[in-house]
């Protein structure tokens, strides 16, 4: 799942995609659905407890602006 993940970010940094759009590509659907099934409550647990903010490693990792993890945003 970390290795899809950062494979889309990387590709989608180098297409030159904003954060913004970056979020709406990168969904890892298949892995939201193995682990939340159609619940809607771990299906918003899988999005914003880890997909989001993990796309937003992977872009400060591909665009070399790693900010300390307290600093959120």
């Amino acid at each position: 799942m970390f290795h899809a993940l950062t494979i889309q970010v990387n590709q989608a940094v180098a297409d030159k995609l904003t954060l913004a759009d970056i979020h709406k590509k990168v969904t890892l659907l298949e892995y939201e659905k193995r682990l939340a099934g159609d619940d809607r409550m771990r299906i918003r647990d899988f999005r914003g407890g880890f997909l989001y903010p993990a796309i937003e490693r992977a872009y400060q990792e591909a665009t070399c602006t790693l900010k300390p993890e307290s600093m959120g945003e």
